[in-house]
């Protein structure tokens, strides 16, 4: 194991225990995890991930862990106490239907019973219904009951409106959406012996209240999309060039929220497909040692509940909520690149910010410096230093500018400490306010 590995996995360890010390939620300063992450569970199971999450009516949490070892549908409430489990089952999705049953979405893989199924269990774990899934490489991913009671189930490649007698009403393919008249065609992707193959990677199929379904689609490392698709096969909306779906979810007044973990972010789109609003987490993520992110449900307050697997093996659930920290910028809001908590500092995007205050910023190749001018100030700083160089004099800006994937943030004080901007902070709503003298 390398340094860095081991240094991961000392964090991971760190980590678990700092949250299940209740130190991440409803913290106001800090970082981005302490202030976003409002709720987590671990079940301490290593080698099993959660699957896909439901919040259920009473705001207890159904999910599935799905692993080579310990697969288990479990119910928990939000103190973490189990009040409904079975056991020995590994499923991608469980749903709690109106009866009080569930439906799960059966793997197969690994052990009983050896072929994929949706299974519908009463309250004390018996079956009641199955539809056994005929081919395994379809990939059963997930399953719900619609509102006149048939079944609609999402595989790799295909959704299926099933009767509960076992008939396919409608099925939705890579090849074709509904009637052979129909020429709307999901993506493609690939290539089998030179031939282009049609290959999709659903992720979920979920009923509407006007009757569509709403597919999501992650793709295939490019390529994901979400469908609004009629009973009939008949596209009717379409919101492309996602980087990882993992779920979306119809709002209130027409609106369409997507969760893409490809983007760290929640995308609110408007009933015209126009992005409303962007919910980024990519924070967050950043400061825990995340391996994967899983199986993921919205809420309808754009707080979404999420399975993780950090490095050192241990999955988790978190509840993130939407309190990303906002910039208000001589007296307007700040819609570029968001900024973010760390450290109990505010940090923002150095060239966005420095370009929309008019400030010139150019790298000094011989001292290795960031020189940033503005009317009579000149200022030095550097990545890895807390100190820079106004006009000659030496300032504590606070913090280090830091790298974050392709862009450096700077500490917001900078703006305050060395230009002499105007720099306020509303805990409550998480705004800094900087405004020119």
């Amino acid at each position: 194991m390398s340094f860095w590995d081991r240094l991961k996995w000392i964090w991971g360890i760190a980590a678990l225990v700092i949250m299940g010390t209740g130190i991440f939620p409803n913290a106001v300063l800090g970082s981005e995890a302490q202030a976003r992450i409002d709720w987590q569970y671990r079940d301490g199971v290593s080698g099993a991930h959660p699957g896909q999450v439901q919040v259920l009516p009473n705001n207890n949490i159904l999910f599935v862990l799905n692993g080579y070892q310990e697969g288990k549908v479990l119910e928990i409430n939000r103190d973490g106490k189990v009040e409904w489990r079975l056991e020995g089952i590994n499923a991608n999705s469980a749903v709690r239907l109106n009866n009080g049953n569930t439906l799960i979405s059966e793997t197969a893989t690994p052990g009983k019973p050896g072929y994929q199924r949706v299974v519908e269990v009463n309250p004390e774990g018996k079956q009641v219904w199955e539809y056994r899934i005929p081919a395994a490489a379809q990939g059963i991913r997930h399953s719900e009951e619609t509102g006149d009671g048939k079944i609609l189930i999402t595989t790799r490649n295909k959704v299926l409106l099933v009767n509960r007698a076992g008939q396919i009403e409608l099925e939705l393919n890579a090849d074709k959406l509904g009637s052979s008249n129909q020429v709307t065609k999901l993506p493609t992707y690939g290539s089998i012996n030179g031939d282009t193959a049609k290959v999709t990677n659903l992720v979920s199929a979920t009923e509407l209240p006007t009757g569509n379904i709403l597919i999501v689609d992650q793709g295939v490392r490019t390529g994901g999309r979400v469908l609004e698709v009629s009973r009939s096969g008949q596209l009717v909306q379409e919101w492309k060039d996602l980087s990882r779906p993992k779920a979306a979810m119809r709002q209130e007044g027409g609106r369409t929220a997507i969760l893409d973990t490809g983007a760290y972010a929640l995308l609110i789109y408007d009933k015209s497909g126009r992005v409303e609003d962007v919910i980024s987490y990519r924070q967050v993520i950043t400061e825990l040692p995340v391996l994967n992110q899983w199986g993921v449900t919205i809420t309808t307050d754009n707080h979404f509940v999420m399975g993780l697997s950090y490095t050192n093996g241990q999955s988790l659930l978190v509840e993130i909520n939407d309190k990303v920290p906002k910039l208000i910028v001589d007296g307007k809001e700040f819609t570029g690149t968001a900024p973010f908590m760390a450290e109990g500092r505010m940090f923002g995007p150095m060239r966005e910010l420095f370009n929309s205050f008019g400030i010139n910023l150019h790298w000094d190749n011989g001292s290795n410096e960031m020189v940033a001018v503005y009317e009579n100030t000149t200022v030095k700083f550097k990545n890895g230093s807390s100190i820079a160089e106004v006009n000659g004099r030496q300032v504590d800006i606070g913090a280090e500018p830091r790298m974050v994937g392709n862009l450096t943030y700077v500490p917001l004080r900078i703006f305050n400490q060395c230009f002499g901007f105007k720099l306020e902070w509303d805990g409550k709503t998480r705004t800094t306010i900087i405004e020119r003298p």
